[in-house]
């Protein structure tokens, strides 16, 4: 599905994501993380599809139940204990802490994977390029790297499978050779993007801008909206889970209002 959210203006998307993130970083680790878990986990099925979903759900309750396991095994306070070990008691305020906490690290990957396909390189340019050369051009490469990463172990693994190369080490062997030859090829990308931006004049002064976004009502609208959720955070702590909510929700809800509006459109014609 076409997601409708990128389309916005960088500046808006960039107080979106720190709206979201100011917020969430001042909610307490409870049950409240799996409800963003939750939205969170619907937009990106809506974007991605499930079948895509699907395949990196797994990892992200593998990472949670690890958390827990932790948790409980390293913090021993707690009013429940369900088993003693030497003389320690494993809690289950400690395991639901350690639970919680895994759904926070969760919650972030996923914002960050929605924030990822928002702001893209072009838009980090934009608002960082004039101002900022520098740091633009290394926000724009770290929003980059994931895709960029895939794609890269894809291609080295296709080739070591080519010539049947991780037969002759072990697993775990062959996975930290494939992490150095990785590391290596992004490292060497990174040097070539610095040298050839460099060479174009890149960070200099009276820079152009190859595109121009032009502030909509839409935007204003929506910036308004997430200014007054994020003010409404700030001063009432006591409803500020639900705001979050909201504000993740934001993306999905828009996105859901651009396919209607879209399908109205074609029925008027």
């Amino acid at each position: 599905m076409k997601n409708f959210f990128e389309e916005l203006h960088p500046f808006f998307s960039v107080c979106y994501m720190l709206s979201f993130f100011l917020l969430f970083a001042m909610l307490p680790y409870d049950e409240g993380m799996i409800l963003i878990f939750l939205v969170l986990s619907v937009q990106t099925i809506y974007l991605k599809g499930l079948r895509q979903y699907g395949t990196s759900l797994l990892g992200y309750l593998s990472m949670i139940l690890i958390f827990g396991i932790f948790n409980v095994i390293f913090y021993h306070e707690g009013a429940t204990p369900f088993l003693y070990i030497n003389g320690q008691p494993l809690t289950v305020e400690a395991f639901r802490y350690g639970i919680c906490m895994g759904f926070m690290a969760a919650d972030l990957i996923l914002f960050f994977q929605m924030i990822s396909g928002i702001l893209d390189s072009g838009k980090v340019i934009w608002l960082f390029g004039r101002v900022l050369p520098v740091t633009g051009l290394v926000i724009s490469m770290v929003f980059c790297f994931y895709d960029k990463f895939l794609y890269k172990i894809d291609k080295i693994k296709e080739v070591w499978n080519t010539y049947r190369i991780g037969k002759q080490y072990g697993s775990v062997k062959y996975t930290g050779i494939l992490w150095t030859v990785l590391l290596t090829v992004m490292l060497e990308d990174s040097v070539d993007t610095a040298l050839a931006m460099s060479a174009r004049g890149y960070g200099r002064k009276k820079q152009t801008r190859y595109r121009n976004y032009e502030i909509t009502a839409e935007d204003i609208v929506l910036f308004g909206a997430v200014m007054i959720l994020f003010l409404a955070g700030i001063w009432l702590s006591e409803y500020r889970i639900g705001i979050v909510l909201f504000l993740a929700g934001i993306p999905l809800i828009y996105n859901v209002y651009k396919e209607l509006k879209w399908k109205y459109y074609l029925w008027k014609i």
